[in-house]
Order: C-alpha cells, then sequence, then structure tokens
C-alpha cells in the first residue's frame, strides 16, 4: 500500500501518506468505471429497459472511451 510517516511541521504535527502513483492511478480508474457505471444503470432505468450487467459494462467502457476525448 503505502508509508506513513508523523513529523512536525513547526507546532503542527502533520501525516504524509506515500504511495506509489501506480497505485493511484489505478485506484482512479476503479472510481472512474463505477461512476460510468452507476451513470450507465440510471440511463437505462430513465428509459424503462432492461439490460445484463455485461452490457452495463460494455456501455459504460464505450462513456469513458468519449470522455479521454
Amino acid at each position: 500500500m503505502g508509508k506513513e510517516e508523523e513529523f512536525m511541521i513547526g507546532p503542527h504535527k502533520a501525516k504524509f501518506s506515500l504511495r506509489d502513483p501506480k497505485d493511484i492511478i489505478a485506484g482512479q480508474k476503479r472510481i472512474d468505471k463505477l461512476n460510468a457505471m452507476r451513470i450507465t444503470m440510471t440511463y437505462i432505468e430513465i428509459q424503462r429497459r432492461k439490460a445484463t450487467p455485461e452490457q452495463v459494462k460494455e456501455i459504460a467502457d464505450k462513456f469513458l472511451k468519449w470522455l479521454e476525448k
């Protein structure tokens, strides 16, 4: 995971967590994927349609690719 260090900055105590940037990026991509799937499910429910989890994942992937452009 990461390494936490605690030290004093003047009269204040500060705690820093050092993590690998790859872990941070991977975590953010997971969060983005879940948010895209949530948006997709809302869109499908508004249209009163049914979808399988695979269809939701496919639509969410297309949505994320569109956002990257």
